[in-house]
């Protein structure tokens, strides 16, 4: 496929007034720049795919009737704005046959995608597609007001990757977005996707087919998933289960419920697990408070832990203001249990006096956004040489010798050391013969970091077209015979590479 490569910078914009292409053209809208199409698109049965930081505009003239031609859309990173600001008749920026993906895994470790709309200045705005496919990242739909509405609908239905994928729609006051898929039962909310009203964040419910998301808390009708206080003797149940209590709440015993959401409007507290296992069946945690929230435990193999089929995915959703400790391991759960962060907010992972990694789950950790912080000794993520896929977000080594295997983070991605008190730090990759490509930052903050490259795996610091940045001020290390490829490297870091091992390669 046709690859257009936009790297423009300092607010430069490149602009296409027409893209066109033959039947079954299929156009890659890559790099770090911001690019507009103008007048028309025209690439028939072909697929639109927009990778890269950067955004994709699509607007029209005032005339524009909904002609543009094109097949499926995917945007595995940055941003496609759909701009109907100037449309005298504002339907159809994109091809309403067409279905939709954010997320989908790109080169160099990008994925996360954003689709925007924003309305016209009069009348009501429409955009129809078909399938939404939510896979790894943290993936947005945005509604902007304007007009009299803004409505964006899915003909089809929506599915989401267990694995890595955490999702945000936000549609304010006269914009609404609307799925085929029903989510009107505990068991179709829970996980991956959240709604934000303007007001406040919830997990994203509807009153049936066809229908618009809405806040789970502010349900209009018996048909919508409401919230239920959580049980906290040993049983089961299917309830999107809440905490609004501010002190500390207690389990007696073991819990399975279907997610958990944590807001005290403010009080904060401490949800206490002591050795009881806590489990999710959709694997989902919600926190919107605007105050520390601690989850303690006391055991290293009961804590937190998911029960969605085949592999099991905590996934951990913070849009507070306020940090959210979770002090009890992620605990292992069925095939290979991954831990996925998403939102915007700060968590704090581990308790090194009960465990001195995260969890005991043996599969990947993604960081989509938001700020993750590892606590005071914490040394590693899951199991031993478990794997990093870093789409966003920051990383806070926070002064510990952390030790993973694959490594892989897209632009967006920050890796920092900086913990209250300077302190050295360093983070070694490759463990387990892991490979990968991080092509975002490395940095310390306060207190040198090094990075000590391990196994025979090979991988990238920075690729070819976005470089990356690595800014670390401690040693560049090898533990054993590896392949280390530098796209990019600190001044003060030149002098201070130290190959520990005869043939390894940099």
């Amino acid at each position: 496929a046709p690859t257009l490569i936009n790297t423009i910078g300092s607010g430069g914009v490149l602009r296409i007034g027409t893209l066109a292409g033959a039947a079954g053209l299929s156009v890659f809208i890559n790099g770090s720049g911001n690019t507009n199409v103008t007048t028309a698109m025209t690439a028939n049965t072909g697929t639109l795919t927009k990778s890269g930081t950067g955004t994709l505009t699509i607007s029209g003239p005032a005339g524009y009737a909904g002609t543009n031609t094109h097949g499926a859309v995917t945007v595995n990173g940055g941003t496609l704005t759909l701009d109907f600001t100037g449309i005298t008749a504002p339907t159809n920026l994109l091809q309403q046959s067409a279905g939709l993906t954010l997320g989908a895994a790109s080169a160099g470790g990008v994925s996360g995608g954003t689709l925007t709309i924003k309305a016209a200045a009069s009348g009501a705005t429409t955009q129809t597609l078909t399938t939404l496919a939510l896979a790894a990242g943290q993936d947005n739909i945005t509604m902007i007001a304007g007009g009299t509405s803004n409505t964006l609908t899915f003909s089809g239905a929506i599915t989401a990757t267990n694995a890595g994928s955490t999702a945000l729609i936000t549609a304010p006051a006269t914009t609404s977005v609307s799925v085929a898929t029903a989510l009107n039962t505990a068991a179709t909310t829970g996980r991956n996707l959240v709604f934000f009203d303007g007001t406040s964040y919830n997990w994203a419910t509807n009153t049936g087919t066809g229908t618009a998301f809405i806040a789970n808390s502010n349900a209009a009708s018996a048909a919508a998933v409401k919230y239920a206080t959580l049980l906290l003797t040993a049983g089961t149940d299917t309830a999107n289960s809440q905490i609004t209590a501010s002190g500390t709440t207690s389990l007696s015993g073991a819990r399975i419920t279907n997610s958990l959401m944590i807001n005290t409007s403010g009080a904060g507290g401490t949800l206490a697990l002591g050795a009881n296992m806590l489990t999710l069946t959709q694997g989902g945690l919600l926190f919107t408070d605007s105050t520390d929230y601690f989850i303690t435990g006391t055991s290293a193999t009961n804590g937190l832990k998911s029960a969605t089929a085949t592999n099991s995915d905590v996934v951990i959703n913070n849009y507070g203001t306020g940090l959210l400790n979770i002090q009890a391991p992620i605990i292992q759960g069925t095939g290979t249990s991954t831990l996925t962060l998403g939102g915007t907010g700060t968590t704090v992972l581990g308790n090194s006096a009960v465990l001195t990694t995260v969890g005991t789950y043996t599969g990947i950790t993604y960081i989509n956004s938001g700020t993750v912080v590892l606590a005071t000794g914490i040394v590693g993520l899951g199991a031993s040489n478990t794997a990093l896929t870093q789409n966003g977000g920051t990383f806070d080594l926070n002064g510990n010798n952390v030790v993973i295997g694959a490594f892989n983070g897209g632009p967006a991605a920050v890796i920092d050391n900086n913990p209250t008190a300077s302190t050295v730090a360093s983070l070694t990759i490759g463990a387990g013969n892991g490979t990968g490509t991080f092509n975002g930052t490395i940095k310390d903050t306060n207190g040198a970091l090094s990075i000590i490259k391990a196994g025979t795996g090979a991988i990238t610091l920075g690729d070819a077209v976005t470089g990356g940045s690595n800014l670390f001020t401690g040693d560049l290390r090898f533990t054993g015979a590896s392949t280390l490829t530098l796209n990019s490297l600190a001044d003060s870091v030149g002098s201070k590479v130290d190959f520990n091992v005869t043939g390894a390669i940099l």
